[in-house]
């Protein structure tokens, strides 16, 4: 068998995107992969005549499931990667932030959330992640 990955954005308005990953792993760990972009989700209608594209996003929550051994690492895309938090942890766990996570990208910043796994040894491991941003504009 092979891998298996979903992304699925439960919600996408003018200020917050909220995305959910769910991932089963049966071979080994996740490549890096984009767990958002904010290219890709709605303009804010600033008028109706300029529509404006997020930037970059903050992370305010993550809620997650990730079976013993596997860690689920979030990261800042840029020409050298920024790694964000690393998640494990059996049981449901949410993790809201004092203040937002911000990214602190430097050079080649996209404004995207990367992902991988790492820990993965054998037999078949899930996970799944509920990740709440903010949207934010430079």
């Amino acid at each position: 068998m092979a891998n298996v990955t979903s992304i699925q954005i439960l919600e996408d308005g003018d200020r917050n995107v909220v995305a959910k990953l769910v991932g089963k792993l049966d071979t080994a760990n996740a490549t890096l992969a984009t767990l958002l972009d904010p290219a890709t989700l709605a303009s804010v209608n600033a008028s109706a005549m300029n529509p404006q594209k997020a930037s970059t996003l903050a992370i305010e929550t993550v809620t997650f499931d990730i079976e013993d051994g596997l860690v689920v690492r979030l990261w800042w895309d840029a020409d050298v990667d920024v790694p964000i938090w690393y998640f494990s942890g059996r049981d449901k766990m949410n993790m809201e932030f004092t203040t937002f996570l911000q990214n602190n990208a430097g050079t080649g910043k996209t404004g995207k959330i990367l992902y991988d796994t790492d820990g993965y040894t054998t037999g078949t491991k899930y996970f799944s992640m509920t990740i709440q941003c903010i949207k934010q504009w430079s």
